[in-house]
């Protein structure tokens, strides 16, 4: 389904009209070091495909392509040795396509840094994040951010479009309905949509062999709900194709299968959080499977790997606690180093600490006794009480005249006798004793 030419690139016409600056370098194959950021879905790696295209016809370029998600270090330095082999017998000069370049960690990212200077590498970045907080200055010094925005919902029915035609599925144009945002069927598209809809589909329903057809409606639906994500759509109409042998999709089913295509994993939405509440409730609830299981489900859906340790260390302070003080420390030990091996080495080191901590003595003590102090400071009637006079700073002779620090001593025989709280709590107890 990917483009191969500029031509069949459907959207981010701001930066890719004609004789636009990105076009015409990728056009005369003269390519740059360049970060692609935008949101997931909007075509960074069909445009890395098409600049993959040009170099398979070039005699002076070859193309590489990782992801950061499932490659380290490592694999950088097997992609330059590879590239100084292409560049000395074959005078080819090499493009790496790095995929979300951000979930390496700064210290990860210097690898490119001496490639990229000499010009062995030309470097392709992709990112949803932003390059500025993402990337460490050296490199991005290096690279022209191009920026990407959220396709427009007549670009998705323009994808949705060509690959109906692909799998021959034809358009049922009788079925009406509400669209269920407040969009009626006759008030979907424009006219020039209609004329465009009726060329596209005339081909397809004269040609098609398939029994299943997809309403106007549905494909409409798709295209505004899809949030601007090309991948979402597309991920959405493969499950209507596989769950359907025949008869005709409609919006209900769409709306469906939109919910379906989200649930394995999404780390911008709510699945993002229930993820996370899972691991943490599994690890409260001492089920170190089940912990593991999270934790591993969460890595392989692609969650920021700093996240996930964000979301340990706090686990270790509520849940564990006082039962043993040491996991904290271990689960910022964790976060540390995840913040130095970035990924796929992190795994393990995620997974070792959600065991050790869903293995650990809880003690939640603290954590309930906050809450307590929380509610009873919302809840007070009338001004929160002062701090009591003995316990107040003294810096100056008038502070001291006014009574500030009056009967306070440190001396080990008096400092049992203070009384700390104010006058007015001296009865309760946050800590249920």
């Amino acid at each position: 389904m990917r483009p191969v030419t500029l031509d069949n690139y459907i959207g981010q016409d701001n930066i890719l009209c004609n004789n636009s600056y990105l076009r015409t370098l990728i056009m005369q194959d003269n390519f740059i070091n360049m970060i692609l950021w935008g949101p997931p879905g909007c075509g960074k790696t069909s445009l890395a495909n098409i600049i993959h295209e040009r170099c398979r016809g070039s005699e002076k370029w070859r193309y590489s392509s990782l992801s950061a998600c499932t490659s380290g270090v490592q694999d950088v330095k097997n992609v330059v040795r590879e590239a100084q082999g292409a560049l000395q017998l074959r005078k080819k000069r090499t493009v790496l396509f790095m995929d979300e370049v951000h979930r390496f960690n700064k210290a990860q990212q210097d690898i490119f840094l001496p490639h990229v200077e000499n010009g062995l590498l030309t470097l392709v970045g992709a990112t949803t994040e932003n390059p500025s907080f993402s990337l460490n200055s050296a490199l991005l010094s290096r690279c022209r951010v191009i920026t990407l925005d959220a396709l427009s919902p007549s670009s998705i029915r323009m994808i949705l479009r060509r690959a109906l035609k692909k799998l021959n599925v034809a358009v049922d144009r009788e079925t009406k309905m509400n669209m269920g945002n407040g969009l009626k069927a006759d008030e979907e598209t424009s006219e020039s949509d209609e004329e465009e809809d009726d060329l596209q589909y005339k081909e397809t329903d004269e040609e098609t062999k398939s029994t299943v057809q997809i309403s106007k409606e549905a494909i409409h639906w798709l295209s505004e709900m899809s949030g601007g994500d090309a991948r979402c759509a597309l991920n959405t109409l493969q499950i209507l194709m596989e769950s359907h042998s025949s008869g005709v999709i409609t919006v209900n089913n769409a709306k469906e299968a939109l919910q379906r295509s989200h649930v394995l994993y999404d780390r911008k939405g709510d699945e993002h959080y229930n993820f996370a509440s899972a691991l943490q409730k599994s690890i409260r609830g001492g089920d170190d499977n089940a912990a593991l299981y999270w934790t591993m489900r969460m890595i392989r859906g692609g969650e920021d790997p700093r996240f996930i340790a964000r979301r340990l260390v706090r686990t270790a302070a509520e849940d564990i606690g006082l039962g043993m003080p040491e996991a904290l420390t271990f689960a910022v030990s964790t976060m540390q180093a995840v913040q130095m091996l970035g990924m796929p080495e992190s795994d393990v080191i995620l997974a070792q600490c959600a065991v050790y901590l869903a293995r650990a003595h809880h003690n939640p003590e603290v954590y309930s006794a906050m809450n307590r102090v929380n509610e009873h400071i919302n809840n007070y009637a009338g001004p929160l009480p002062p701090v009591p006079l003995q316990l107040r700073n003294a810096p100056t002779a008038l502070m001291k005249k006014l009574g500030y620090g009056h009967g306070y001593s440190a001396a080990p025989e008096v400092v049992q006798t203070i009384e700390y709280m104010p006058e007015a709590l001296r009865n309760v107890n946050f800590f249920n004793r």
